[in-house]
């Protein structure tokens, strides 16, 4: 992690493990260089989600900072409703990156 950060990621990306959730690693790793988040997917179409996490998918937005503006961007996780059978955004976050 402290090489990434130190690399200059501002995301590291995962979903193998099918349990949906955003995490600031600088919250969990002493000494961390910059600002840097976990943003793991969970289970998008398959039967195999996670301790009762329904499906669900990360949308993430990013552009770039206009006339000095701070550097961040968003992470939308999108959850299945089975009731209306659709995804419907259910953990918008807003991440503020290094600069």
């Amino acid at each position: 992690m402290k090489a990434w950060a130190g690399a200059g990621a501002d995301l590291v990306l995962g979903g193998h493990i099918h349990l949906p959730y955003v995490s600031d690693v600088c919250a969990l790793v002493q000494e961390a260089p910059r600002t840097m988040y976990c943003v793991q997917a969970g289970t998008a179409l398959s039967h195999r989600v996670r301790h009762g996490s329904p499906n669900s998918v990360n949308i993430i937005r990013w552009s770039p900072p206009a006339n000095g503006d701070a550097r961040h961007c968003s992470v939308e996780r999108w959850d299945y409703d089975l009731a209306d059978s659709a995804f419907e955004l259910t953990h918008p976050y807003a991440l503020n990156l290094a600069e």
